[in-house]
């Protein structure tokens, strides 16, 4: 589930709001996220996580209900404040990126049986 977050918000904010707010909206993927950074004791990006969670959920209250309405790029156009938000996350990300892979890197290395499986 990480790797989608990471995989596709590397080209700028707007990218990476669409794609927040649409892993935000499958409620399974998010948690699964969120799970994943539990399991690797990664608390900085677990509270990012969170804080991203926050300002989607406060969109949803704002009547941006439905997945399309949230995913509208132009809602960063419309609103700077919402910008300034989602491009602070953004600056974030990349920030906790590195030790977040320097953790799961580490902790596979580790770990592998519970990844790989080694056959004669």
């Amino acid at each position: 589930m990480f790797q989608m977050l990471y995989g596709h918000t590397h080209n700028g904010v707007a990218e990476f709001y669409y794609h927040v707010s649409y892993l935000l909206s499958k409620k399974g993927v998010w948690s699964e996220m969120k799970n994943g950074m539990q399991y690797f004791r990664d608390y900085s990006m677990m509270q990012l996580l969170g804080e991203m969670e926050e300002v989607y959920h406060a969109l949803e209250e704002n009547n941006l209900k439905g997945s399309l309405e949230l995913l509208d790029v132009n809602n960063l156009i419309k609103d700077s404040k919402l910008q300034e938000v989602i491009s602070r996350h953004d600056k974030m990300l990349f920030e906790i990126l590195p030790q977040t892979q320097k953790l799961v890197s580490a902790y596979i290395r580790n770990n592998p049986c519970e990844f790989v499986q080694f056959e004669d």
